[in-house]
């Protein structure tokens, strides 16, 4: 996603905020040094899982939103739906269809895939299940916005959107879409510095733990039992927000961007995973955008904005690629054409799988 998309959708989507503004005391933190390097080389780290040149006769993309790798297949939103192809780039079909019916989607604002299961979410207060061959099954109204999915084999998380004024996570039944519990409230009046994000920052570890990666002040949660439990803090190479930051009273979510700017302060962007060594996230340095690979094994950082795997394609900005994390070990990299070193034309963008090693 081209990083004028991805502002807007930051902002967007940023929510109202925690009870509490302070950090709990005894979170540990993982120190991130300055070390810049031109590219950072993913070969060093991840292993190549899966190439996927998209068949263009088929199916010409528009703008990638997201990219969701599941099993051997491809799941691919761009500004005209969601698509799923095969490990060989073939068209299998389209997820649903835009339209005002009760089997369809207005504006999608996520999904996920989990089993045989594709859940939609729509903007419009409104959740679909399809099956992985695009059928509808079943669909339900929403009584808030939400934000972000995230799929599980008999649920369904959701994070209400940035038009409530009370914002929670909320755990729906997967038989029936009836919510089960909503928990991590946070209200409009007490925005300070929790920020509820879009599905990509849910994840879960090698333990089955799901995880939360708060980005404004980069610490990273555990949700369980109803409870938000922060478990580590990255400290940005002393460019974190202190604590005292958010005491102070916000106008409104720009006005906290806006203010981590001017103070040089940095905050998280929507990359995240963990290797069992390795942390490999994205973040903005006063308006730049960066990557980091931290080992926290061998206390290393290299930060960088460009990437590249050694010589399967080219040192290319974070900017012109669009990544995802579809796992806590597995990301996906849609590289454009003029950036991989293996074919000569084409207009859709390869489709790489990356896994630790």
């Amino acid at each position: 996603m081209r990083h004028k998309y991805l502002l807007f959708a930051f902002v967007l989507v940023l929510v109202a905020a925690c009870q509490s503004g302070k950090r709990a005391d005894k979170t540990p933190i993982i120190k991130i040094s300055d070390t810049r390097i031109d590219a950072i080389d993913l070969s060093d780290v991840f292993d190549i899982k899966q190439i996927v040149d998209i068949d263009t006769s088929v199916c010409r993309l528009g703008r990638i939103v997201k990219v969701k790798c599941y099993g051997d297949d491809i799941y691919v939103w761009d500004n005209m739906g969601i698509h799923r192809f095969s490990a060989d780039g073939r068209m299998v079909c389209n997820i649903g269809n835009k339209g005002r019916g009760h089997n369809e989607y207005m504006a999608i604002g996520d999904f996920d895939v989990s089993g045989s299961t594709v859940a939609v979410l729509d903007m419009y207060k409104k959740v679909l299940l399809y099956d992985t061959d695009g059928n509808y099954k079943t669909s339900a109204d929403l009584t808030f916005y939400a934000v972000g999915c995230l799929l599980s084999a008999d649920e369904l998380i959701l994070t209400s959107g940035y038009q409530e004024i009370t914002e929670k996570f909320h755990v729906l039944k997967l038989s029936d879409l009836t919510e089960i519990s909503a928990f991590g409230e946070c209200r409009e009046n007490e925005l300070t510095y929790r920020h509820f994000m879009q599905q990509q920052y849910f994840y879960r570890d090698a333990h089955g733990r799901l995880l939360y990666h708060e980005l404004m002040n980069n610490t990273v949660y555990q949700l369980s039992d109803g409870e938000i439990k922060p478990l580590y803090e990255f400290d940005l190479f002393g460019k974190t927000p202190p604590a005292d930051f958010w005491n102070q009273r916000f106008e409104n979510v720009m006005d906290v961007v806006t203010k981590l700017n001017d103070h040089g302060y940095c905050y998280g962007l929507p990359l995240y995973s963990v290797g069992a060594n390795t942390h490999f996230f994205a973040f903005n340095d006063n308006g730049e955008m960066k990557l980091a690979m931290a080992d926290t094994k061998r206390k290393t950082t290299s930060i960088s904005p460009a990437v590249c795997y050694n010589n399967v394609f080219k040192a290319s900005q974070y900017a012109s690629l669009q990544i995802n994390m579809n796992s806590n070990s597995d990301i996906s990299i849609c590289v454009p054409y003029d950036n991989y070193c293996n074919t000569a034309s084409g207009d859709n963008p390869i489709i790489i799988r990356l896994s630790f090693r």
